[in-house]
């Protein structure tokens, strides 16, 4: 193997390994926004709050798989929820902030047209947050 080919392997191995971080980062946010639903689940707010949720568990699955984001979640435990919208905001535009860091080093641009859908999807119902607030 040459050095060429070993520093690619190793590139290859960190963006990987980059995408599994940031999904874990995004189920821990689904779980950290979950309390905030169930508070407000029955107003509008708290809709666009579920939906924030479901659009982050399919990007998830979608950068590592069904039975991954299924056994991460299942060890998910002692969340410190976010106790104001102001903290749950912040830390959504940081979630979106380092995906779109991400995309750049992404070569396979189907799954960087993926991401960006979801990103664009996860947006949307950031700026609805917002809007009712």
């Amino acid at each position: 193997m040459t050095k060429n080919t070993l520093d690619e392997n190793i590139k290859t191995h960190m963006k990987e390994n980059q995408i599994t971080e940031m999904a874990r980062n995004t189920l821990l946010h689904c779980e950290m926004c979950r309390v905030s639903y169930f508070h407000m689940k029955n107003t509008p707010i708290g809709s666009s709050i579920g939906r924030l949720i479901q659009l982050e568990k399919k990007l998830s699955v979608e950068l590592i798989g069904l039975s991954s984001v299924s056994l991460f979640v299942k060890h998910i435990d002692n969340v410190n929820y976010y106790h104001d919208f102001d903290e749950l905001i912040i830390h959504t535009e940081k979630l979106i902030s380092d995906f779109k860091y991400l995309i750049s080093s992404i070569e396979n641009k189907e799954l960087a047209k993926k991401i960006s859908y979801w990103l664009a999807a996860i947006q949307i119902e950031l700026d609805q947050i917002k809007n009712y607030l």
